[in-house]
């Protein structure tokens, strides 16, 4: 199927691109959670120089993620290696990429949350020797928001 394409709501110069099961996982992982947020790990490619962030697939949410209703915490638990597994499957061409929660109650938005978590993955992104951009989707029952920091 061809890729879902959507431009950052916070920076419209950066063109993001689901394939097109990643969207459809997202939607049955936040049904199946129900009342409560969800969430996990996309993984793909970044390219600075294009803006351009393709997902091609997603890691679910760990064992020891807190979920309620207004909050989704990602935990760790097996998600280095599962990371470090991708990424070597692919040859060094896939990995890690970014962050993706639903908020089955609103907002349409980031919340403050949501931000405070931002800044401490820019943070640590920033000191990387390959930065890579803070990308985080959230899903509502309605909409798709992608947000490139």
């Amino acid at each position: 199927k061809a890729f879902k394409v959507f431009n950052a709501v916070n920076n419209a110069n950066w063109e993001i691109r689901f394939a097109s099961n990643v969207l459809e996982t997202m939607r049955e992982q936040m049904i199946t959670s129900g009342k409560n947020e969800t969430g996990g790990v996309l993984i793909g490619i970044s390219n600075a120089k294009t803006r351009t962030i393709h997902v091609v697939n997603l890691l679910p949410a760990p064992l020891d993620s807190q979920v309620t209703p207004v909050c989704f915490f990602r935990g760790v638990k097996g998600l280095p290696g599962a990371i470090r597994m991708v990424t070597e499957n692919s040859g060094g061409q896939l990995g890690y990429i970014g962050e993706w929660h639903s908020h089955p109650h609103g907002p349409e938005s980031v919340s403050a949350t949501d931000l405070k978590t931002v800044q401490r993955f820019k943070a640590e992104f920033d000191k990387l020797r390959s930065p890579l951009p803070v990308f985080l989707t959230i899903l509502t029952p309605e909409k798709i928001l992608p947000f490139v920091f």
